[in-house]
């Protein structure tokens, strides 16, 4: 069922990279025509669609009664979040490598035991018979 599902909706990797670059890469100038006017939503190509993550439209009105008037439209984009995509594309990419130091006693170095076979066995032989011993009484 869930692989239908993918195959249904086209969810692929690759896919999904395309879409996380369509957030990370949105050119704002594109939702703005040469006037400097918010695109109509039709007039928005692909990829700058995908960017947006909602629209605002509120109707602008003057007077009152009768002679009230509609003066224009406001119209609020809200965008995706550019700086996730981009940290999970940069991930995705292995440009963020976490490290983590590890030390022991008082920062000092990690001290290691060579053992052979025999002693490894022998020490777990011993781990084992400890953890099934039953636990002495307190009385």
């Amino acid at each position: 069922m869930k692989a239908k599902h993918l195959k249904t909706h086209e969810v692929t990797i690759e896919r999904v990279k395309q879409e996380y670059a369509r957030l990370a890469f949105l050119d704002i100038r594109k939702a703005f025509d040469e006037n400097g006017n918010l695109k109509l939503v039709h007039e928005l190509d692909d990829d700058t669609a995908a960017a947006i993550a909602g629209l605002d439209v509120e109707e602008l009105w003057e007077g009152r009664g009768e002679d009230r008037e509609n003066i224009g439209r406001l119209r609020k984009i809200k965008l995706s979040d550019k700086r996730g995509a981009l940290d999970s594309l940069a991930t995705h990419l292995g440009m963020f490598v976490e490290r983590h130091e590890h030390t022991g006693k008082d920062g000092g170095p990690i001290v290691t035991e060579d053992r052979t076979l025999l002693e490894t066995a022998r020490r777990i032989a011993f781990l084992l018979s400890q953890a099934t011993r039953s636990p002495k009484s307190d009385s």
